[in-house]
Parts: structure tokens; sequence; C-alpha cells
């Protein structure tokens, strides 16, 4: 058992596949860790702090909703936060990424 510092404020959402952890929180920051939470292999500046955090299938994105109510994604590969649009006008509570549709489906309190 251990316990490890990722963030420096509260955490908002947290996601795992078989190769990383994304954690989201009020910093406004996506950090992308090795599994063991020892490494981190990336950090991305949101739009506003982070209310939930998905990746895909495939692990190559990484769809993050935000308070503010905007969705956006990170292409993994190249590191780049990609903005999406704003599609709510309160917090963004779940969303799931839909590989074949290539869909984004969320849920918000409005």
């Amino acid at each position: 058992m251990a316990t490890y510092r990722t963030n420096e404020s509260c955490i908002n959402s947290i996601a795992v596949n078989e190769e990383y952890v994304v954690i989201g929180g009020q910093d406004m920051m996506l950090h992308v860790w090795d599994l063991f939470c020892t490494k981190q292999q990336l950090t991305v500046h949101n739009t506003s702090a982070v209310s939930h955090v998905e990746i895909s299938n495939d692990g190559i994105r990484i769809v993050c909703g935000s308070v503010c109510g905007s969705i956006g994604y990170i292409d993994k590969p190249e590191g780049n936060y990609i903005n999406l649009m704003r599609a709510h006008t309160d917090d963004i509570i779940a969303m799931d990424y839909h590989v074949p549709r290539r869909n984004i489906l969320t849920v918000s309190k409005d």
C-alpha cells in the first residue's frame, strides 16, 4: 500500500485503462500518469476546472468535460488539447466516448 500526491487541488474525476491513469480536478489540469502514479506522462491545461474524464477504448483520446460546460479531448500521441465545443451551461457530470460512431455522450446539471 502507498499514498501518492498527484494534484495540488481536489480531484473531480479519474479514468484508468491498461496503460495509464488520467486525473482531472479543480486545478484546471489534466494529469496523465503511469499505472502506479509514480511518473507523470503528460500535463495539459484545460479551459476551467475538470468535472469528468473518459479514455477512448483505443487509448488514443482522453475526453474531458469541464465545469463551464465545455468539451474537449487530448490526442495522447501528440499531447495536444483540442477544445471541441461549449455544449452545456452547467457542470458536465458524466460522459462517454462511442468509438465506432465517433460520438461523445454527455450528461450535465443543466
